[in-house]
């Protein structure tokens, strides 16, 4: 085995050359493309939209959401209105 590496040295230089620029070219373009797009979710009207900001509008309705239940005496029919009534949740912890 060892024969036909040192006659063929020249091709396996080459191949090996070829394959570790494959993986050296997929490797930076995947960096810089995920570098370049930062943590943008979305794009809305040309402003980036970032995870975070993403995240804390989704948690910010949710709430409303939750309020707006408890408020309303729905929570009960949900099923939340034992446990809200008994004071160990709060609608803001209870998720």
């Amino acid at each position: 085995m060892f024969d036909l590496v040192t006659k063929y040295k020249r091709v396996i230089q080459v191949f090996l050359g070829l394959i570790a620029l494959t993986f050296a070219t997929w490797g930076i373009e995947s960096y810089t493309r995920f570098r370049g797009a930062g943590d943008a979710v979305a794009s809305v009207n040309g402003m980036k939209i970032s995870q975070r900001e993403f995240a804390d509008e989704l948690r910010r309705q949710q709430d409303q959401i939750i309020e707006r239940l408890f408020r309303q005496g729905q929570a009960q029919g949900a099923g939340f209105g034992a446990v809200f009534r008994s004071g160990h949740a709060t609608p803001h912890n209870y998720y």
